[in-house]
């Protein structure tokens, strides 16, 4: 009888896991190795060697280039210059070139 307390707390377990909806009033989300998009971010790559930059705009300062291909939420829509918004999984935010990303 003991099997019966422990395969409940498994079951609760499992429902409470990292893959569990909740309800978060309307919004959309969707996740990028374990980092959350929220609306209007979608789950995207960036390509090795993209740069990040501080503005829509490749004459603003760089604020970084990617090693390898990357994870990120970004913009669905692009603005400035042909950029779209960025959020790494390490919390930066930056602007990268269009053709750099794949949803």
């Amino acid at each position: 009888m003991r099997i019966v307390p422990a395969l409940t707390v498994a079951l609760a377990s499992a429902c409470a896991g990292t893959s569990a909806s909740r309800d978060n009033g309307g919004a959309t989300s969707t996740r990028v190795s374990g980092q959350s998009c929220a609306a209007p971010l979608v789950s995207s790559v960036a390509h090795r060697g993209t740069e990040i930059y501080a503005a829509p705009d490749a004459n603003s300062p760089l604020v970084g280039t990617l090693k390898s291909d990357t994870p990120v939420c970004a913009q669905a829509v692009s603005e400035g210059f042909g950029f779209r918004r960025v959020k790494l999984t390490d919390g930066r935010t930056g602007f990268v070139a269009e053709q750099s990303i794949s949803n």
